[in-house]
């Protein structure tokens, strides 16, 4: 698990440190770039944490319960809920990863693979938020 050395540091050199890496995130634009970049600074363990909280985000926004997410991601249901709960208080960020995931058609075989993945632990998929109809039909056969 990350450790924040429990010595604070200033207020100001808190800012430049962010300023820092918002600039150097907002550069890295070539897929290789990224990766070979976050390699370089994070370790496997918060790669795979980072990466797995944002499939957790897409799924919240495609109205996955946490359950199924914790089942098809391998991620504790603590984790999932505090996305969730800040996913529905309107958190900016979150609701930023939701937008370009939605827009990316990409993303979408991402969540179908992912649901594929659930439908083989579980024998069941998740029916779409706002595909009401199934959804309904899931709950009452």
């Amino acid at each position: 698990m990350p450790q924040v050395s429990k010595n604070p540091i200033d207020k100001k050199t808190k800012q430049q440190i962010f300023d820092n890496f918002y600039g150097l995130v907002s550069k890295l634009i070539v897929k290789e770039n990224i990766a070979r970049v976050l390699g370089g600074l994070f370790t496997k363990t918060e790669r795979i944490m980072i990466a797995k909280r944002i499939a957790a985000v897409i799924l919240l926004s495609h109205g996955c319960s946490t359950r199924h997410i914790s089942l098809t991601l391998k991620m504790s249901s603590a984790t999932i809920t505090k996305l969730k709960n800040e996913f529905e208080k309107g958190d900016k960020g979150l609701e930023e990863v939701a937008r370009i995931f939605r827009e990316d058609k990409k993303s979408n075989k991402v969540v179908e693979h992912l649901a594929r993945i659930l439908e083989e632990i579980i024998g069941f998929v998740p029916p779409q938020k706002y595909d009401m109809r199934s959804r309904w039909r899931s709950l009452h056969g």
